[in-house]
């Protein structure tokens, strides 16, 4: 009975919970909303960003948490931008390039 009971169930459980979760959480990190199939993005600590947001050109900020992980934790850096990751290419799209991004999602 275990052994006929298992599969379905399990199939069940597996579309319940796609169904549920937001494909912007099922990623690990950010990297895959910027370049995709590219590998790590590269990273920059706390305070190389605190210097570079000192500088005369800043970077943009880009606050790319889940929505799960913002209403969790809705503090910000000051002065950030606020881009749900699945709507990251909407916002590339409407911005020029040649800043510095920096996005953050944890």
């Amino acid at each position: 009975l275990h052994g006929v009971t298992a599969t379905p169930l399990g199939g069940w459980y597996g579309n319940k919970v796609a169904k549920e979760t937001l494909t912007e959480e099922r990623a690990g990190d950010a990297s895959g909303l910027f370049r995709p199939g590219k590998g790590n993005v590269p990273r920059i600590s706390v305070d190389e960003l605190a210097a570079k947001l000192r500088a005369s050109e800043p970077p943009i900020v880009l606050d790319v948490r889940t929505r799960s992980q913002y209403d969790a934790d809705r503090g910000q850096i000051p002065g950030s931008v606020r881009v749900y990751p699945d709507e990251i290419g909407h916002w590339a799209a409407t911005h020029s390039p040649g800043r510095l991004i920096v996005p953050y999602c944890t």
